[in-house]
């Protein structure tokens, strides 16, 4: 599920550093590589919000989660419309 820009509850756990939000996603099988409507991934915006929470801790969940394999983009799964 996505918000109207493309933001998953992944990435706005990591854009307010929610760290704990982020690795409790991430061993639910998030996907880690999605990109929003700016093209911007969940490490990207945590990258960005350096002044919510931790950064470093959330980046590392998320690289963490890259190593187990959670790397399916979301919006390769969907279906082209012809």
């Amino acid at each position: 599920m996505q918000t109207d820009y493309g933001d998953t509850a992944l990435m706005r756990a990591a854009q307010f550093g929610h760290t704990e939000t982020v690795e409790f996603l991430v061993e639910k099988k998030a996907t880690i590589l999605t990109k929003n409507q700016e093209g911007k991934t969940a490490a990207d915006i945590a990258r960005e919000n350096k002044h919510a929470g931790d950064p470093a801790t959330t980046i590392n969940a998320l690289e963490t989660a890259a190593g187990r394999g959670n790397l399916r983009d979301q919006n390769s799964r969907r279906k082209k419309l012809h």
